[in-house]
């Protein structure tokens, strides 16, 4: 009985099975972290995108409905923030 007892061993867990499921339980992280930033990415961008149709509209609108002085204003905002924009954009200091 003694021998018996002797040969029972404490539980040894398969460290490759560890390794394998940490590695996977990763993998799977990270996918779903990269598609979840691509999601993000297509919202932000459609939102953007949604923003500036809109503001256009709405300025073509108002240069529609608006007197000769007022279309040379909006004409004159208009070019002033594109100005500023591409300045900024393209030529960094």
């Amino acid at each position: 009985m003694k021998n018996l007892a002797e040969k029972q061993t404490a539980f040894i867990p398969n460290v490759q099975l560890c390794i394998g499921f940490v590695f996977s339980v990763g993998v799977v992280a990270c996918v779903g972290l990269l598609l979840g930033a691509l999601i993000a990415a297509a919202y932000l961008l459609n939102l953007t995108m949604t923003v500036l149709v809109e503001t256009g509209q709405h300025i073509g609108d108002l240069y529609q409905r608006s007197d000769p002085a007022m279309q040379l204003l909006i004409l004159v905002i208009v070019g002033y923030c594109l100005y500023r924009f591409f300045r900024s954009a393209f030529l960094h200091k």
